[in-house]
């Protein structure tokens, strides 16, 4: 018989990827300073990788902070260059197709890590029923 695994958004899923601790990068994979935070990000989502995986997790790292990186200089630039569309906005939009390719590969997208989107309604609901800061959510 298998066993089922459990959800990665449990208190118990959260106890083991605590226990767990970080994951070194790969042999031969760089990453930069800059790359990091993303890196710890995707990581944390799991506490089960294979070393394969982190050598696609480090390729999701980069790609992230290439994201960030453009978009603080499209904000500089402007998505505009000489009347025509800055051509760093073509490649933000490519590195964000990579992106949500390789968190669906890594299944780390919010649908394998937080379920149906209808159950967390139903989860967002029961948190905060009796919150006075949410009023207008109450259960059904």
């Amino acid at each position: 018989m298998t066993t089922r695994k459990s959800r990665s958004d449990s208190a118990d899923a959260a106890v083991r990827a605590f226990q767990a601790g970080g994951f070194d990068v790969p042999e031969g994979v760089t990453l930069r300073e800059c790359d990091l935070p993303f890196w710890r990000s995707a990581v944390a989502c799991r506490n089960d990788w294979s070393d394969a995986e982190l050598s696609m997790v480090a390729a999701l790292a980069r790609c992230k902070a290439d994201i960030e990186r453009l978009h603080r200089e499209l904000d500089g630039e402007g998505l505009l260059v000489n009347g025509r569309a800055n051509p760093k906005f073509a490649l933000v939009e490519t590195l964000m197709k990579r992106a949500v390719a390789l968190t669906r590969q890594l299944q780390i997208h919010a649908r394998a890590t937080r379920g149906e989107a209808r159950q967390a309604a139903r989860q967002t609901v029961a948190s905060g029923a009796g919150s006075p800061l949410i009023p207008r959510l109450r259960p059904v």
